[in-house]
């Protein structure tokens, strides 16, 4: 069962699947943003090997705050690509939220290949970071690779119109 979403520029088709043990919404246009946030999910399953042999429950807990700042960057990031004069500041705090919380996550791993994996996600973060930064609103109305999806919105965050679930 699938529902659609419509922008002005695309449509999405969430589906649900079963992944590691999370349930894991993926957008077939793969977001960046999105995209990063289930990807690390699935990094951090439990069934994977490279999970912290120790304090478990402080790095379930970055975790934790790492998705909910991922969800609140990505809304800052569709009301700044709805509104290009939207202010950044709490874009500006976000970003470095996320990285310092990956720095921290990234202190609970011992094997190397793993810590390189983790870095290989937090690179992909910056870039994506990047890219997003590096348009112009003279380049473009909209940003590429961010369309709406229905997030949970709260009232400190939420400037971008929710879209209502069929």
């Amino acid at each position: 069962m699938s529902t659609q979403f419509t922008d002005q520029t695309c449509v999405i088709t969430p589906t649900l699947e079963r992944s590691n043990s999370f349930t894991v919404l993926r957008d077939d246009k793969r977001t960046p943003f999105f995209s990063l946030l289930t990807g690390f999910f699935k990094l951090s399953s439990p069934s994977l090997p490279f999970w912290p042999k120790e304090n478990i429950t402080e790095f379930i807990g970055l975790v934790v705050d790492l998705g909910i700042t991922f969800l609140k960057l990505y809304n800052e990031c569709l009301a700044i690509s709805a509104n290009p004069a939207h202010r950044r500041e709490q874009y500006v705090q976000l970003v470095g939220a996320c990285k310092g919380i990956m720095l921290q996550i990234s202190e609970f791993f011992d094997e190397p290949d793993d810590l390189i994996k983790f870095e290989d996600m937090i690179d992909i973060f910056l870039d994506h970071v990047a890219k997003f930064e590096s348009v112009t609103p003279s380049q473009s109305p909209s940003i590429p690779g961010i369309h709406m999806l229905e997030l949970p919105a709260t009232s400190e965050y939420s400037t971008a119109p929710s879209i209502p679930s069929s």
